[in-house]
């Protein structure tokens, strides 16, 4: 297992120093949607961590060291939430708002405690969908049990549905009900045809990589289109090296039960190679190999159908 490196991930100059690393990363979170939560998350940890010189002594005396345990995500937000020098600049863009927890005990030193999650920030995404799933089942749950009230017969006033019916007007016959008879069977047809993800979901068509010039710099773009824009549920990116290979996992999307799409590398060998398959739990990955360390940059661009991952050479 590898670190999480911070200066591979978002493209970052190391000799930088922690003034010019903050303004570049102001500028990445000015460029990122706020509905990419994790993305966000990563880069105001990522802030916090590289722009304040006591913070990021500690985050690359680690990241130098390989016999340490690897640093996480998880690792990288407790670091960012510790105290630091106190020279990080001011911000110029105001940071998104977040739900992670951050962890604070006040201790001196910083040592990552847990292991790489093979599928990264995916974790947190595949909670949110999960959730969300449990509170539709609970919101059906909830009027399918009013329905049925409703349809039960208000014979006596100790009766439930009697809450949910007026008085009886001065033409009813004493004693008789307001509400209709109930029926043997009721209809919930309604309930089994019901879906949550079936219109929120895009396919990955394929990915092409070429050789190119990025922002004046010799590099391998790759395209990885999709079929369809996201609706609601919007997908996202988790990238990392693992060993000599980049790899470039999309989540939300409906080729989770496939396990390759079309692939066409254009670059004359610039690539050791270029596959396309899955991860273990079934979602797209784009396997790259490259160097580990390799300058990089994966550009989200879900409006526009494509993820675009630029290799600096």
């Amino acid at each position: 297992m590898h670190h999480y490196d911070l200066y591979a991930v978002f493209g970052l100059d190391r000799s930088a120093d922690c003034g010019a690393l903050a303004s570049r990363i102001d500028g990445l979170i000015a460029q990122t949607d706020p509905r990419d939560t994790d993305r966000m998350m990563t880069l105001r940890s990522a802030r916090s961590i590289l722009g304040d010189s006591g913070r990021r002594t500690r985050y690359d005396q680690q990241l130098s060291d390989p016999s340490l345990p690897p640093i996480t995500i998880a690792d990288l937000h407790e670091l960012a939430s510790l105290p630091g020098a106190g020279d990080e600049p001011p911000w110029q863009t105001a940071p998104a708002q977040g739900t992670a927890e951050m962890r604070f005990d006040g201790s001196p030193s910083w040592t990552p405690t847990t292991a790489l999650s093979p599928t990264g920030a995916s974790g947190s995404r595949a909670w949110v969908i999960a959730a969300a799933a449990l509170s539709a089942i609970a919101v059906i749950v909830v009027i399918a049990t009013v329905v049925w009230s409703l349809g039960r017969d208000g014979d006596t006033a100790d009766d439930t549905a009697a809450e949910f019916t007026s008085a009886p007007s001065s033409s009813a016959t004493p004693g008789s009900s307001t509400q209709a008879s109930p029926t043997d069977t009721e209809d919930y047809s309604w309930f089994d045809d019901y879906s949550w993800f079936d219109d929120e979901e895009v396919s990955v068509a394929g990915a092409t990589a070429t050789s190119t010039t990025c922002d004046g710099r010799d590099c391998v773009q790759i395209v990885i289109d999709l079929d369809t824009p996201a609706l609601g549920l919007e997908p996202s990116v988790m990238h990392n090296f693992s060993g000599d290979e980049l790899q470039v996992d999309i989540y939300g999307v409906e080729v989770a039960y496939q396990d390759t799409f079309p692939v066409e590398d254009r670059t004359g060998g610039a690539l050791d190679y270029l596959r396309a398959g899955s991860d273990e739990y079934g979602w797209p990955r784009l396997s790259i190999g490259v160097p580990s360390g390799t300058d990089y940059r994966v550009i989200e661009e879900f409006d526009a159908n494509r993820v675009t991952v630029e290799i600096y050479r």
